[in-house]
């Protein structure tokens, strides 16, 4: 990128043109990316539809809790990301602790 100073006043300007304006909105797109990780992907799972069983689905702030009610359970899930600082909790009846993702 050139540096060049204006000769009728003490402003100074950078060359470029047209070509840059056109090429800002790309490039404050792509760094929202990365200066706010929100518009990147989901930070909690989504959708969670309980299809069998006895579940309960509640958040608060940054946690999810999963609390399973019976022996046997399916949750159908939108989407199912953990993203940094969040966290999912699964909380099972105390005589059957395995869960499946699927």
């Amino acid at each position: 990128m050139a540096y060049k100073a204006n000769s009728t006043n003490s402003h100074r300007s950078f060359g470029g043109g047209a070509r840059s304006f056109r090429l800002l909105p790309a490039f404050l797109a792509s760094t929202s990316l990365i200066v706010n990780p929100v518009f990147a992907g989901d930070l909690l799972p989504t959708g969670g539809s309980v299809a069998s069983g006895s579940v309960s689905i509640g958040t608060s702030g940054t946690t999810m809790t999963v609390t399973q009610g019976s022996d046997k359970a399916i949750v159908n899930w939108n989407g199912f990301s953990i993203g940094q600082g969040h966290a999912v909790n699964f909380v099972q009846p105390e005589h059957r602790q395995r869960s499946s993702i699927a």
